[in-house]
């Protein structure tokens, strides 16, 4: 009788934990993992912390020594895009059309707000926190404020509007440039002291509408990834070219250098290639099944942190599986095989 009365009082306690959810909106009690494609995964400089957004509306924050998600953050009305993160600050890009900035520690929603008139693909905070770099499907990238979020200032930017991806924007870890990636295989790097243009990053020839750019930074390089292009390497310095691979990337997905320099990447769809950046020679090359969104290197370890479809895999350079985060539901290796319908 005594455990009948304790499960009818845990089943009521998790009932009322989910009816209120105005109260405490972003405080899951029931981890379900997410429920659409997850967009982009990354994780937090000191690796305590996976952050992952989806197409199920919601960005998640992930416990990384247990594995388990630990927050959500619901407010958007569609598909969020991509996130980035500064201290106890998350940005949001949504297909709503909006940006939204959440606290992490307490999952409130501190301010949001419609910034285009069609979705908006990419936000990143500068190092120092002082900007916030919005790109979206406008013809122009919005650099607010980051402490209250005015406008800063506007650059123009090719979309390719109706048939592309949207701009991408990066900062440098030094934060004296933002790269703004375009959607005609074209990468503009713009000095954030006076926003003044520095260089052009672009084919020799050629124009390819819906053809989105990616980059990448470390020290005074610049890595620029276009899809059905050869993947690039600059100087920031000077301009000049240093590097351009012989094959051409279809359907991309990612590009990125480790925290040491050491190493960068790059993903399409279906595959993963990592390089020695000392002579740009791809060193491991594997292929996944499923779609991959993103992939970005462990900040702290010689890891690989890959949004494939609905989960996020943690694997070595040679792509052997080390971890993996998808929710603790219906996971019958952990024990777990719960039912909300049942």
């Amino acid at each position: 009788m005594l455990n009948c009365v304790k499960q009818i009082l845990i089943f009521s306690f998790i009932i009322l934990s989910l009816c209120n959810t105005e109260a405490q909106p972003f405080k899951a009690v029931i981890q379900k993992g997410h429920g659409e494609v997850i967009k982009s995964a990354r994780m937090t400089e000191d690796g305590k912390f996976l952050i992952t957004v989806s197409r199920d509306k919601t960005a998640k924050i992930w416990d990384v020594l247990t594995g388990k998600e630990i927050r959500s953050f619901m407010g958007h009305d569609h598909t969020v895009n991509g996130f980035s993160q500064f201290d106890d600050l998350l940005a949001t890009s949504s297909a709503d059309k909006t940006v939204g900035i959440w606290e992490l520690s307490t999952g409130e929603l501190l301010w949001r707000d419609e910034m285009s008139d069609g979705y908006i693909t990419s936000v990143a905070f500068s190092p120092s926190g002082e900007y916030l770099a919005v790109g979206s499907y406008e013809d122009s990238v919005t650099v607010l404020h980051g402490l209250d979020f005015s406008v800063v200032k506007k650059i123009k930017a090719n979309t390719d509007k109706g048939t592309g991806y949207g701009v991408s924007v990066r900062f440098s870890p030094d934060g004296k440039y933002l790269a703004i990636g375009e959607d005609i295989r074209v990468a503009q790097l713009y000095h954030t002291k006076d926003w003044s243009l520095a260089h052009t990053f672009a084919p020799e020839q050629g124009w390819c509408g819906g053809c989105p750019s990616l980059t990448a930074f470390h020290q005074d390089e610049i890595l620029k990834l276009s899809n059905s292009t050869p993947l690039t390497k600059y100087q920031l310095s000077t301009g000049d070219k240093t590097f351009e691979s012989k094959n051409e990337f279809r359907d991309i997905a990612a590009v990125d250098y480790h925290v040491s320099g050491l190493n960068y990447l790059d993903a399409t769809e279906d595959s993963i290639f990592v390089y020695k950046n000392e002579n740009n020679q791809v060193i491991q090359k594997w292929t996944l099944e499923g779609e991959i969104n993103d992939a970005a290197f462990h900040p702290l370890e010689d890891k690989i942190i890959v949004a494939l479809d609905k989960i996020v895999l943690v694997t070595d350079y040679e792509g052997n599986e080390l971890e993996r985060y998808q929710g603790v539901l219906n996971q019958n290796q952990t024990g777990l095989d719960y039912d909300l319908g049942s």
